[in-house]
């Protein structure tokens, strides 16, 4: 039975690894586009404007998609935050 519970765990948490991976996948692009217009362009301030509201969206989705991939962690292992508990074998 546990290792039915396990396998249930595992394939809940598998969406929730996939979203935020997405999530910073598309981060990683918008960053990097915006990254090449800041060097390529001479900006105006409505583009510099443009280009900090987008990696402060960009900022706002990475905390998200770390908050998701939490949520994963914690649905595969719902004990992730707790100490592990001492062994009871003797050290040699």
């Amino acid at each position: 039975m546990n290792k039915a519970l396990y396998s249930l765990r595992l394939a809940a948490s598998l969406p929730l690894y996939a979203v935020a991976i997405l999530i910073w996948i598309e981060v990683t692009k918008t960053i990097v586009k915006s990254a090449v217009l800041v060097f390529t362009v001479y900006l105006t301030s409505y583009r510099f404007g443009e280009v900090l509201g987008v990696w402060i969206f960009c900022v706002l989705a990475a905390v998200i998609a770390y908050g998701v991939w939490l949520l994963g962690r914690y649905v595969r292992t719902s004990h992730f935050r707790t100490k592990p508990k001492p062994s009871s074998t003797d050290l040699p």
